[in-house]
This record gives C-alpha cells, structure tokens and sequence, in this order.
C-alpha cells in the first residue's frame, strides 16, 4: 500500500505532511540526502535520520537542513514515510520525495527594502 505524502519547504527546512493509515499503530519519517560527486558522475543516498511518530500525527518538520550547491557538485535531500502495525510489521510506505529547502538568500528580495 502506497502512502501519499506532500513535503513543503521552509527556511533551513522541510515540512512533511501525508494520509492516515487505518491499521498503522506508528509512523517512521526518513531523512535521506543525495549528493552528486565532484569528481564523477557517481551519486551516493545516505539516510540522515529516521524519526518514530506516534499513530496520531501525521506531520513531521526537518529543521536546520542546509542548501548545498556548489558547481559540479549538488545535494537534494528527500523524505519517506512508512506506516508500521501493532506486529511490527510496515504495512504502507510512500515514494522517496524531495525535499526542496530555502535558505535565507533564496527567500531575502533586496528589491523589496527600504532603507
């Protein structure tokens, strides 16, 4: 079973929110970052975090995440969520989504201060 899930952007961060799972008694949200090589063509996933939610919330934010992108060389963070069962058992999971995140610069418009 599929498990649909939105993830939002914030400042240095990651909003996640996804559907109830009927039979789920937790939820676990993953963390994973991609990162592009500078030297070759190579990508490398890592999982960062793996997060237990109670059966009841369906929302998790990642703060303090860093936009990393130099030339040649890039990370994309993205998120997954699984829904487990009272036997222990993953019963649902969603598709890896990316994670877009907004740094300060990316947010701060010169154009609209005044001094």
């Amino acid at each position: 079973m599929d498990i649909r899930v939105r993830v939002g952007s914030m400042l240095n961060g990651a909003m996640a929110y996804w559907e109830k799972i009927e039979d789920a008694a937790r939820y676990y949200v993953k963390l994973y970052v991609e990162e592009k090589g500078s030297y070759s063509n190579r990508t490398f996933e890592r999982e960062l975090e793996t997060v237990e939610i109670d059966r009841n919330k369906f929302y998790h934010t990642f703060q303090g995440l860093a936009k990393f992108y130099k030339q040649g060389m890039g990370f994309k963070y993205f998120i997954e969520v699984l829904a487990e069962n009272r036997d222990g058992q993953i019963i649902a999971r969603s598709q890896k989504v990316e994670a877009a995140i907004d740094d300060i610069l990316s947010v701060y418009d010169s154009s609209n201060c005044v001094f």
